[in-house]
């Protein structure tokens, strides 16, 4: 049946949980990426010199993270 009580909220746990999640999700998506590399490639492509683009990529991705 329904609950017939209010839930224990904390922020403390709400953060752990997105945390948690967050975590999760990302670590899917690596993997993912990874396993369609090999599966497409036969290895994990060697890391190249960054280009201009990859670093603008990599410096709005770390910023993202200043703002969550």
């Amino acid at each position: 049946g329904p609950e017939n009580q209010d839930t224990d909220f904390t922020w403390e746990e709400f953060v752990r949980r997105v945390n948690f999640e967050l975590a999760n999700e990302w670590g899917n998506l690596v993997n993912r990426s990874i396993s369609m590399a090999f599966k497409n490639c036969g290895e994990i492509p060697a890391a190249g010199e960054l280009t201009d683009a990859d670093r603008e990529l990599l410096d709005a991705s770390a910023g993202g993270f200043d703002t969550v």
